[in-house]
C-alpha cells in the first residue's frame, strides 16, 4: 500500500521561484534528515516530487530514509488549444520522465493536477465537471494530450507506471476513449469524508 503525501521545503518568507534543491548538500541532507524520519513515523512510505529534483536525490531518499518517490509534472500554465506548444510540453515530459529511469526509489511517473481541469473549466474542480459540460468547456482536450503523452513515452520504453491525477472516474468513458494508456489513476481525497465514503465502498 502506497501512503504518500505531497513533500516540498518553502522556508518561511521565501520568493514563489525559490528552488530547495539547488542549496548546498549540507543544508539539504539537514532538512531531509530533520524531515523524512518524521514522514516514516507517520507511516509515509513515499513522497511525491515536483519534477525538476535532481534523479540522484532520488535516490539518496529512498537508501538512506527508505521512502519511495512519485515525480509529478503538473503542466501548469499549458495551452491545450495549442498543438505546437503541447508538442514541446510532452518533449519536455519526455526528457523529465526519462531522467529518473535508473534512479534507486523512483516509484513512478505523474501528470497534471487538479488545477489543470480547474483553470480549463471557469475554476471548477474535477468532481463538479459532468460529462455534460465538458462538451462545452475547453477541459475536453486534456485527455487527448493526456493519451499522446503517455503513448510517448510509452513507445519511448519507459519503463515504469504512468499516472494521471485530476481525471474524475464520472468521465470514464472519455478516458477510455482519449487516455486508455495509464496504469494508474491517482486519487486524491480534499475532505476527510470524502475519504471515509471511499473507504465504505
Amino acid at each position: 500500500l502506497v501512503r504518500a503525501v505531497h513533500w516540498e521545503y518553502l522556508p518561511h518568507g521565501s520568493v514563489p521561484s525559490y528552488y530547495f534543491w539547488g542549496s548546498d548538500d549540507t543544508f539539504i541532507k539537514d532538512v531531509l534528515d530533520y524531515q523524512m524520519p518524521l514522514l516514516s513515523g507517520m507511516g509515509i512510505n513515499t513522497i511525491c516530487l515536483q519534477a525538476g529534483v535532481p534523479a540522484r536525490r532520488v535516490s539518496y531518499i529512498y537508501e538512506t530514509y527508505g521512502i519511495y518517490s512519485v515525480i509529478q509534472y503538473a503542466l501548469d500554465d499549458v495551452d491545450f488549444s495549442n498543438k505546437e506548444t503541447l508538442a514541446d510540453v510532452i518533449e519536455a515530459i519526455h526528457f523529465q520522465a526519462l531522467s529518473y529511469q535508473d534512479s534507486f526509489g523512483f516509484l513512478y511517473f505523474l501528470l497534471g493536477n487538479d488545477e489543470v481541469f480547474r483553470r480549463e473549466s471557469g475554476n471548477l474542480m474535477p468532481y463538479q465537471v459532468t460529462t455534460e459540460k465538458l462538451v462545452e468547456i475547453k477541459v475536453r482536450k486534456v485527455y487527448p494530450f493526456y493519451g499522446d503523452a503517455i503513448d510517448a513515452l510509452d513507445e519511448a520504453g519507459f519503463g515504469f507506471p504512468i499516472a494521471v491525477v485530476g481525471l474524475p472516474f464520472a468521465h470514464l468513458d472519455l478516458i477510455n476513449q482519449y487516455c486508455p494508456m495509464p496504469i494508474l489513476f491517482q486519487l486524491v481525497f480534499i475532505m476527510r469524508t470524502t475519504l471515509l465514503n471511499f473507504l465504505k465502498m
